[in-house]
C-alpha cells in the first residue's frame, strides 16, 4: 500500500513534462514566422515562373501602373522605343474593340488572343496576341478585417506572333503570284485561241 501511494503521488521526471512550458507568445511568433516564410516562398516561386515565361507578362494596378513585369516584357518596351507597352496595348484594344472593350472592363471579362500590330522605330513591325484578365486582392490590413477593402489588378500577357504573321504574308503573296501567273496564262491562251479562230474564218484561196 505504501508503495502504491508513493507511485501515485510522486512527481514525473523532468524529462517527461506533462505540458509545454513555452509561453503562448512564442507559439504566436512561430506561426507568424511560418506564414511569412510560406508567403516569401510562394512569391519567389511566382516571380521565378514569370521570369522564365516565353511570353511577356505585366501586372497593372488600378491606376494603370505596372507593378510587376518580366524580362520578355522589358525587351518589348526597349524594342518599341522605351514606352510602356501595356498602355499601348490598352489604347489599341480600346480602338479596335470599341464598346466591347468598355463592356469587358466594366464587367471584368477576360479578353483573349487579340492580335495587334505595333511599329518599331527603324525596324520591322511586330505582331502580338494579347490577352487581358482581371483579379481582386483583398486587403491584409487590420482595419479591413470587418470591411471589404479590395484592390483591382489587370494581368496582361503578350505573345509574339510576328514569325507566323510573316509566314502568312509570304503564303498570301505566293498565292497572289500564282493567281496572276494563272491569269496571264489564261489571257495568253485566250489570245492564241482568238488568233486561231480569226485565221479559220478567213477565206481560203484555191
Amino acid at each position: 500500500r505504501l508503495r502504491l501511494l508513493f507511485l501515485m503521488t510522486r512527481r514525473p521526471p523532468r524529462s517527461t513534462p506533462l505540458y509545454s512550458s513555452a509561453p503562448s507568445h512564442v507559439y504566436k511568433r512561430q506561426d507568424e514566422h511560418r506564414l511569412s516564410q510560406q508567403l516569401t516562398n510562394h512569391k519567389q516561386l511566382i516571380e521565378s515562373v514569370i521570369s522564365v515565361a516565353p511570353v511577356a507578362v505585366a501586372l497593372l494596378n488600378s491606376d494603370g501602373r505596372v507593378v510587376l513585369d518580366n524580362p520578355a516584357y522589358r525587351r518589348i518596351a526597349s524594342e518599341l522605343g522605351g514606352g510602356e507597352p501595356a498602355h499601348a496595348v490598352m489604347g489599341a484594344l480600346q480602338h479596335s474593340l470599341g464598346e466591347a472593350f468598355h463592356h469587358a472592363v466594366t464587367h471584368r471579362r477576360a479578353l483573349s488572343g487579340h492580335e495587334l500590330r505595333f511599329e518599331r522605330p527603324g525596324g520591322e513591325a511586330r505582331w502580338y496576341a494579347c490577352s487581358l484578365a482581371w483579379f481582386e486582392e483583398r486587403s491584409t490590413l487590420p482595419d479591413a478585417f470587418y470591411g471589404d477593402d479590395r484592390s483591382d489588378y489587370q494581368l496582361l500577357v503578350m505573345h509574339d506572333i510576328s514569325a507566323s504573321k510573316r509566314q502568312e504574308e509570304a503564303l498570301r503573296l505566293a498565292a497572289m503570284r500564282a493567281m496572276l501567273s494563272e491569269g496571264e496564262f489564261n489571257q495568253s491562251l485566250r489570245e492564241t485561241l482568238a488568233g486561231a479562230v480569226f485565221q479559220l474564218q478567213r477565206p481560203v484561196n484555191l
